[in-house]
């Protein structure tokens, strides 16, 4: 096991890169058209705003990953021009959208003391389940193990020998970045930070829907502790990387549904397809999810054009793995489809 402080700065350096590449993108794409009048009513709050930012700067890392893997540049060098020139174009991005900063959101909808020293809490209790030995079960056997493949050979190789080597692999390559980074510390982090994310979207989407982030903090307590998530917390695990980009396609799909985003109602959904995406990019059961959101669209728009829009989208981001998998096995879900 690698020292755990040297995961440390590291850890911090990613939540930047998410945060910095996602604010730029949403302030981009989102922010003009929803926020331009900060007195708006219907602003999101800031909590659940930097859900968005953050879900939406992860996904685009997995995403960088995917294409720095597919051409051979998973290598420190590779991977540092990639990621430093993502920052470069949202640092530019942001300078432009500088005038905007002072208007994001009227004073009731910004963050409360209580509510960043909850999240400090939970970040930091967070943080150390992640300082631990590997070794629950998935985690050594599959997870860690295909990792460790895409960096021995510096991009989507496959290995025979582990279980479902084909299968959809987005947190595996996140898992990859953080070996070559650091170490298996620094990946079982990374497969704990969509847990901090999904109990920041909790406590927004709350503050959001019910006027007060304090069931949002209940309803995160009680999912870190729910059995099924306690029993693999800190082990690098992706199932809370499903859990977060499935949660954040819904509630973007919520935000779209409600009409908040009026005059950005085509770019939720968007994000909504976005998100759903990288969840099927993660598991096969991330494409069950998004099927089911798909009729949602469908239900509510009550024409094609919406659901097209929205499927071709999701289908864009994860159809990669399964090409991959047809290409290699003449199975896009092998072996699930024998």
């Amino acid at each position: 096991m690698t020292n755990q402080w040297t995961a440390l700065p590291w850890a911090f350096a990613f939540l930047l890169l998410c945060q910095v590449l996602g604010r730029a993108l949403y302030r981009e794409v989102v922010l003009p058209k929803l926020h331009r009048d900060s007195s708006s009513a219907d602003a999101l709050p800031i909590l659940l705003r930097l859900f968005f930012e953050h879900t939406l700067g992860l996904g685009v890392c997995l995403v960088l990953l995917f294409f720095a893997a597919l051409s051979g540049l998973f290598t420190p060098i590779g991977l540092a021009a990639i990621f430093s020139l993502a920052f470069f174009c949202a640092a530019l991005v942001m300078q432009r959208h500088r005038s905007l900063l002072k208007i994001m959101q009227p004073p009731s909808a910004r963050m409360t003391a209580v509510e960043g020293v909850a999240l400090a809490a939970f970040l930091a209790g967070l943080l150390m389940t992640a300082w631990r030995v590997p070794g629950h079960w998935d985690d050594t056997s599959y997870h860690l193990a295909m990792a460790r493949t895409f960096v021995t050979h510096q991009g989507l190789a496959a290995n025979e020998f582990l279980r479902f080597p084909y299968f959809p692999a987005y947190m595996q390559l996140l898992f990859a970045l953080a070996l070559l980074m650091s170490g298996d510390v620094l990946a079982q982090w990374m497969a704990t930070l969509p847990v901090f994310l999904t109990v920041l979207g909790l406590m927004g989407f709350s503050r959001w829907q019910l006027g007060s982030s304090t069931w949002g903090a209940a309803a995160g307590a009680l999912y870190v502790l729910a059995p099924s998530v306690a029993a693999t917390l800190g082990y690098a695990y992706v199932d809370s990387g499903l859990a977060l980009f499935c949660i954040a396609a819904l509630w973007s799909l919520a935000v779209w549904w409600s009409g908040t985003g009026d005059r950005s109602h085509g770019r939720w959904l968007a994000l909504a397809g976005l998100f759903a995406g990288l969840a099927g990019g993660i598991k096969l059961l991330g494409l069950v999810f998004a099927a089911l959101l798909g009729v949602a669209v469908l239900l509510k728009a009550q024409r094609w054009r919406p659901v097209l829009g929205y499927g071709a989208i999701c289908t864009l981001v994860c159809g990669g793995w399964y090409l991959r998998s047809y290409i290699l096995t003449g199975d896009p879900v092998h072996p699930a489809a024998g």
